[in-house]
């Protein structure tokens, strides 16, 4: 706070009570200024903070508002991009599918027809076989039938 003092030439004209009153006058009104200036500046203060904060708080609110703008169109386009790789994907197992078919239907032709093979060689193999055993069998019938007829006739030569 300030000091005022009363000059010398008013305090030879003036009384020394009046002097001291006329100084508190002063500082009181000094006082009185200074309290409303820092009440008017407070005010001012509180106003444009209170601006400020409303400021911010647009652009903070516009701000966010731009944020979800973007994840919005960023889980769109991602959504989009995951849609395409799982269409990419059913497409090459589809192609995979297709070509495991084609190999597994070719193996089975190929087995097919290693199997007729395998059957008709192996029906020739009997055939031969079933054959060979035939006229073994007609052999031993023959000998037999010669054996029976040769013991009949004994007997009956025999016996008669």
């Amino acid at each position: 706070m300030p000091i005022v003092t009363v000059p010398r030439s008013l305090r030879d004209f003036m009384p020394d009570t009046a002097g001291d009153g006329l100084l508190e006058l002063l500082n009181e009104a000094l006082e009185d200024q200074r309290d409303g200036i820092i009440e008017l500046v407070e005010e001012r203060f509180v106003r444009r903070v209170q601006e400020s904060e409303s400021r911010l708080n647009e652009r903070i609110t516009t701000e966010i508002s731009g944020l979800r703008s973007e994840m919005r169109e960023g889980i769109s386009s991602l959504r989009g991009e995951v849609r395409e790789g799982i269409s990419g994907l059913r497409g090459e197992m589809c192609e995979g599918i297709s070509g495991l078919r084609g190999e597994m239907c070719e193996g089975i032709s190929g087995l097919r027809g290693e199997m007729r093979e395998g059957n008709s060689a192996l029906r020739a193999d009997l055939r031969v076989e079933i054959s060979q055993n035939k006229a073994e069998i007609i052999k031993w019938m023959f000998l037999f039938w010669i054996g029976q007829l040769a013991a009949f006739i004994a007997l009956f030569l025999l016996k008669g």
